[in-house]
């Protein structure tokens, strides 16, 4: 029998020609997936940097003299205090203060206005980078209690009809 000195590398230059191929067929697909990860871990920053965008935005509201940040309930409250007249619907002018003190009452309502001027001025201020960030949502609720005292004069006069009247 005649034995086969054949050998599936012929030279030893074959062998390291096909060491370079496979190398060079490993960085290709390396370099692809670390491009692939960088374009993501782009898109990861700039969705931060938005965030830290809204969050200083909104921090503005809580240095502000006329708000403040309740942990609890993880919202922003009013610091003025509000108390308007008892038993009435269109408030407009209606401070309890008018009925005491007129000039307290217009600092308050000074106060009021300029809270809101902030409040405009923030959400305008995210409307402008929610218009450069597809990524940014946000929700505005402003609330309030109509009254705190109940009272029943009448079917007519009462909490309820006097926050159905005052909301339309």
């Amino acid at each position: 029998m005649k034995k086969d000195n054949s050998s599936f590398w012929p030279s030893y230059v074959d062998i390291m020609t096909t060491l370079f191929a496979i190398m060079l067929v490993l960085f290709a697909v390396t370099y692809g997936r670390f491009k692939v990860k960088e374009r993501q871990l782009g898109v990861l920053v700039n969705e931060y940097k938005d965030i830290i965008n809204v969050y200083s935005q909104v921090d503005s509201i809580d240095k502000s003299e006329y708000y403040a940040y309740d942990s609890l309930y993880l919202k922003h409250t009013l610091t003025v205090g509000i108390a308007y007249q008892d038993k009435e619907y269109n408030i407009k002018n209606k401070l309890a203060e008018d009925l005491t003190n007129k000039q307290l009452a217009d600092r308050k309502r000074e106060d009021i206005r300029q809270a809101g001027i902030l409040v405009q001025r923030t959400i305008h201020n995210l409307e402008k980078i929610g218009k450069n960030s597809k990524n940014i949502k946000f929700l505005v609720i402003i609330e309030g209690q109509s009254s705190k005292i109940p009272f029943q004069d009448n079917d007519w006069q009462n909490n309820e009809t006097l926050s159905f009247v005052q909301s339309s």
